[in-house]
């Protein structure tokens, strides 16, 4: 729990705050910062282009999610399935199925 502690404060000092993102039963703590520049990356897309990346963004979670789950991902693979993850959740906010808001 510690390491859960310590990135929350720096997320909280360097990053705007946190987010906790739930996808696919697995809890993924989000910087605030990196949440909103995604909002605004694809908020900028057309609905054809933004769909268009976000298949391939969703390939590339269900791609890398076993071995994340099963902590045998690399770093590299785990960080960005988690990038991944923030813009799909990103995505849910543009499309309005989802809020910044924390319930």
């Amino acid at each position: 729990m510690k390491d859960l502690a310590d990135a929350m404060a720096h997320n909280a000092k360097f990053a705007g705050g946190n987010r906790m993102i739930s996808y696919d039963e697995t809890e993924v703590l989000a910087p605030l910062d990196d949440i909103q520049n995604a909002i605004t990356m694809l908020s900028e897309m057309s609905r054809t282009r933004r769909r268009k990346a976000m298949g391939s963004v969703k390939r590339a979670i269900d791609r890398a999610m076993p071995s994340v789950k099963d902590c045998t991902a690399s770093e590299q693979t785990a960080m960005d399935c988690m990038q991944d993850i923030v813009l799909w959740f990103a995505n849910e906010i543009v499309e309005g199925r989802e809020t910044l808001a924390v319930n």
